[in-house]
């Protein structure tokens, strides 16, 4: 059984791999793609989150389509034991948008309707940061309605020089105010951390090592409590997590 992404301890080895398959028959069964499969990477959340999301791909059945390749995101619920797609009644392409850095190594994939802020710092930490956005929210930003930003998903690339140990570089960052409920998790092959945090916003941060542990990436969901604006932007921070890859540079 080969798993990669974010995944959570399972209790045994068999438990895993049976949840494994009951998470992945359910995915494709709703998914409403034709030859549906697996793809991409499983995104395991905490026992306080609930549910695994895992990217769908196959052919979509409706004519116009002309059986165009597509993927749909899948949530499956722990406790119900129940798959849906993200939106009920629409399928959701994904994959759409890529980001890719050079200068670090790595790449990752975010939904359509969605922009990606990027800059890229000479000098300091972050090296580089990538504000992700829905169209409209960016759209806002550029035209000076908010008076303070919104919520979004970051991704920022930081050096780690000294090679520390992911909750030691945590704690020596002022990035993250009151950082709690750490755990272990397994993004792009590496041995992570997943916390949370509390500042402006509350915040779900995931932090990964480059293969060579001279730098890390840094994933964050900022939450402002409205449902809609946490799983609108929900959405795209799984879709990152389990779309990012480290390559050669």
């Amino acid at each position: 059984l080969f798993v990669t992404g974010l995944t959570t301890k399972a209790s045994s080895p068999d438990a895993w791999k049976k949840h494994y398959q009951e998470l992945t028959d359910s995915c494709l069964k709703v998914s409403g793609l034709r030859n549906a499969k697996a793809v991409g990477q499983i995104v395991g959340f905490g026992d306080n989150v609930g549910y695994d999301a895992l990217l769908v791909g196959g052919n979509y059945p409706q004519p116009h389509m002309n059986n165009q390749v597509g993927q749909v995101l899948c949530l499956f619920n722990r406790r119900t034991r129940q798959a849906h797609t993200q939106e009920a009644n629409d399928l959701i392409s994904v994959s759409q948008n890529r980001y890719q850095s050079d200068r670090f190594g790595f790449r990752f994939e975010y939904p359509r309707g969605y922009v990606n802020d990027a800059k890229t710092l000479p000098k300091g930490n972050p090296a580089e940061a990538i504000d992700i956005w829905t169209q409209a929210t960016y759209d806002a930003i550029k035209s000076g309605k908010p008076s303070e930003l919104p919520p979004n998903v970051s991704v920022t690339a930081e050096q780690n020089p000294q090679k520390l140990a992911l909750r030691t570089w945590v704690s020596k960052s002022n990035r993250f105010p009151s950082p709690n409920k750490f755990r272990e998790v397994t993004i792009a092959g590496q041995k992570a951390i997943a916390f949370q945090s509390t500042g402006l916003y509350e915040s779900e941060n995931v932090v990964v090592p480059s293969p060579n542990r001279a730098a890390v990436i840094v994933i964050s969901l900022d939450k402002d409590g409205l449902p809609d604006t946490d799983k609108t932007y929900r959405l795209a921070f799984q879709q990152i997590i389990s779309t990012l890859q480290f390559i050669n540079p």
